[in-house]
């Protein structure tokens, strides 16, 4: 991937944390796990997010699918203090966005799926 689209991608992550209020942290990823652009400090914490994001919507898929209700456009797991939802990025990508339990999830959904329009045109996959 070129330096560019590297910071495209980056800055397209940077700017969805940075324009909803509780937002703590967000990773892009293709579905094989592979972190491209992410506000997590690089380590293995990111790797753990990507790795678990990508199976939880991979199961989540194969259910939808099985119950014949079309693509999954968001994901959604909420937690006693903290929510994570999950954006497919035209098959290609996925977008987890942490949040904390009094975030606007609504917003939250919204912006993702606007986020994902923008990194779609940038991804090189």
């Amino acid at each position: 991937m070129g330096v560019y689209k590297a910071e495209a991608l980056k800055k397209s992550v940077q700017e969805l944390c940075n324009s909803i209020s509780g937002v703590e942290s967000a990773v892009l990823e293709t579905y094989d796990g592979l972190v491209l652009a992410s506000t997590l400090p690089t380590g293995p914490e990111e790797e753990i997010i990507a790795a678990v994001s990508t199976a939880t919507q991979a199961a989540v898929n194969r259910v939808v699918k099985e119950l014949k209700q079309g693509d999954i456009q968001n994901t959604i797991v909420l937690s006693t203090s903290g929510q994570v939802v999950l954006t497919d990025i035209g098959g290609k990508a996925l977008l987890a966005v942490i949040a904390k339990r009094d975030a606007n999830l609504g917003l939250i959904s919204i912006m993702s799926r606007r986020a994902a329009r923008d990194i779609l045109e940038v991804l090189p996959l």
